[in-house]
């Protein structure tokens, strides 16, 4: 069976690849939650006993969900979402992975005023009763729109896994089939070394959000 690549597609967001591919640790969390009335809830408590790996550029995009989920360790927001997301569809939910950058790190970056350290968040929008809901994996909340605190992001791009979506940084809009269970997407990420989002794209981005 072919799939036409549109991140929007609940049923398109369905599909797992080898990063978000439920092995046997992955399925017996699965299981578990399985049997609990409130999914949701149990799946944040579950993320919350991870532990944070200090030295995290020494492993952080390298491993799948599965890898992630047997060591019980995470390098930051992005490993906790990848399992969140593996364990959604496991569960029969359709999800996607949404990287999105803090609106007014974005707009002093881009301006070339205060810090220009990077301020980012990793989301997930699940799909619940016709409807798309942005969750935080690593505060364990459900939210209309991005936010962490009082902080407000802007959406970056949007995947089915992490490298997926730096691949959607290039293409933005392109239809891909594929003919897969598990789609092999894990190469893509290689196109984000060296800055695959230009300065140009970042003005983009914020004056489309309307902070120029």
């Amino acid at each position: 069976m072919k799939y036409l690549h549109n991140i929007d597609d609940p049923e398109f967001c369905k599909m797992v690849t080898l990063l978000t591919f439920p092995g046997q640790t992955i399925r017996k969390i699965g299981d578990y939650l399985k049997m609990n009335n409130n999914v949701l809830r149990e799946t944040s408590m579950y993320l919350r006993k991870f532990s944070r790996i200090n030295d995290y550029n020494q492993i952080r995009w390298k491993r799948n969900a599965e890898e992630i989920a047997t060591s019980g360790e995470a390098s930051g927001c992005n490993d906790l979402a990848l399992v969140f997301c593996s364990l959604g569809k496991y569960l029969g939910y359709s999800n996607r992975l949404v990287n999105t950058w803090e609106s007014e790190n974005l707009k002093n970056i881009v301006t070339g005023k205060g810090s220009d350290s990077i301020s980012g968040h990793f989301f997930v929008d699940i799909h619940i009763d016709g409807k798309w809901h942005q969750y935080d994996p690593t505060l364990g909340f459900c939210r209309d729109g991005y936010k962490k605190g009082d902080m407000e992001f802007v959406t970056l791009a949007k995947g089915l896994d992490t490298s997926e979506m730096f691949f959607r940084k290039l293409d933005d809009g392109k239809d891909v089939g594929y003919e897969k269970e598990a789609i092999d997407l894990r190469h893509m990420g290689e196109k984000l070394k060296n800055g695959v989002i230009g300065m140009d794209r970042l003005r983009q981005i914020a004056k489309t959000e309307g902070l120029l």
